[in-house]
């Protein structure tokens, strides 16, 4: 067994035991002495999240992640703590930043699950701040806000967002690492969001009920005209 296996154990059963300040004690340790090892760093994180020190968290899985950009364990758990933060946008784009690196079969599941929370809890701090600048309260503030909100659909980080009010809601013009993107948003039909260049559609959410489905024919009968009347042309 490596040094580096033997001091992971040890500090994983302090864990389970609940010694939480002994066990971060020896995972400090190890991530000093093997300053490649991410998991040492990740464990620390997940200690303070724990804890309740969420900045302590982000900023240990932060070095988790410097250390292996492709450990996808640290990258789920500091998406899951900056979603926790309001931090939706910053969220999305370490997720989206992971899933391209490719995730292990076993932990793709958790990562669509906290994709789809990140995006729920993006949009309703979208329709609190859109509903804001429709009433008329149009800030910065208000803007930068639903320019974080619509980064982390894009799982990209949003350096500027304009706004510009239309008869049919309200359109945002995005600038992001990835590109110019504008997004269309009315609280009646929802949230679409394209890439400026080609006009191609990268998201949608609708708003309102579905459409309603079309009626199939009864099982095992085929839908057939009605029988015209006698004497009917």
């Amino acid at each position: 067994m490596s040094d580096l296996h033997a001091r992971l154990q040890e500090g994983t059963a302090l864990y389970k035991s609940g010694d939480f300040e002994a066990a971060l004690r020896v995972f400090r340790g190890t991530a000093s002495e093997f300053p490649q090892d991410p998991e040492s760093v990740f464990n620390c994180g997940v200690i303070l999240d724990r804890t309740g020190d969420k900045e302590g968290c982000v900023r240990e899985m932060r070095e988790s992640l410097r250390r292996d950009p492709a450990y996808a364990k640290a990258a789920l758990n500091l998406a899951a703590t900056l979603a926790e933060t309001d931090d939706v946008c910053e969220a999305g784009a370490v997720l989206r930043e992971s899933l391209t690196r490719g995730v292990p079969e076993w932990l793709l599941e958790r990562m669509k699950e906290c994709r789809q929370m990140i995006h729920e809890q993006a949009f309703r701090a979208l329709l609190d701040a859109a509903g804001r600048l429709e009433g008329g309260i149009v800030n910065a503030d208000a803007i930068a806000r639903v320019g974080r909100c619509l980064g982390a659909f894009l799982g990209s980080r949003v350096s500027s967002c304009d706004l510009i009010v239309t008869d049919r809601g309200l359109r945002f013009v995005l600038a992001t690492p990835a590109g110019a993107f504008r997004a269309d948003f009315s609280p009646t039909s929802g949230l679409s969001i394209r890439e400026e260049s080609t006009g191609k559609e990268v998201f949608f959410v609708r708003m309102g009920p579905p459409p309603a489905p079309e009626k199939a024919p009864p099982k095992g009968r085929s839908a057939r005209k009605k029988p015209k009347k006698p004497g009917s042309k």
